[in-house]
């Protein structure tokens, strides 16, 4: 009866680490600026000022150069924590790649944090056309600093380093609710 405790607990502990909740849909969405929440419709003008600075850190790239959040202030960041073995997260990458190739030349950075081994996230990354840049996380910062307990979640911030939109998890049709708030906060001066 035990084994089948441990089983059960594992089980679920991966489905909560996937980011989906009921009938894979993610988990709902919370905003934290003035981007449009997604369940609600509705927008808060004084939601920037209430706005908290993403933690900084710094993370290798996949051929070893360092990265550092706060060297991106003045550009549109999407923080995207995913591996290579969770499916909503395969699912995700794409529509990332094509806002990224969209907006890139408008000041979007995405920096797809991978949350599995250096082997795996390349072959993934090549399998999936990932044109951004992906950093290897040795769980310090999705642990230590953000406390990602769902992937994938996907992180908003604004031009001054502020988490202005937080997801876990993803759905089709999320990807034009992204695309929407990349575009909101790329006209924010």
């Amino acid at each position: 009866m035990r084994f089948i405790n441990i089983l059960l607990a594992s089980l679920l502990g991966a489905v909560i680490l996937a980011g989906c909740g009921v009938n894979g849909k993610p988990k709902s969405a919370q905003n934290t600026g003035d981007v449009t929440d997604a369940a609600s419709g509705s927008q808060s003008g004084d939601a920037e000022k209430e706005r908290k600075l993403a933690p900084d850190f710094t993370l290798a790239d996949m051929n070893g150069k360092a990265h550092t959040l706060s060297k991106y202030q003045g550009k549109v960041v999407l923080i995207d924590f995913w591996a290579s073995w969770c499916p909503p997260c395969r699912a995700e990458i794409p529509h990332l790649v094509k806002i990224y190739e969209k907006y890139k030349s408008d000041g979007l950075v995405i920096l797809g944090v991978g949350l599995d081994k250096k082997e795996n996230l390349a072959t993934i990354s090549k399998e999936l056309g990932i044109t951004y840049t992906v950093l290897v996380d040795d769980r310090s910062v999705t642990g230590r600093l953000y406390d990602v307990k769902g992937i994938p979640r996907t992180l908003m911030l604004d031009r001054k380093g502020r988490i202005a939109a937080d997801h876990t998890g993803f759905a089709e049709g999320m990807e034009s609710e992204l695309e929407g708030e990349v575009k909101k906060l790329l006209s924010e001066k």
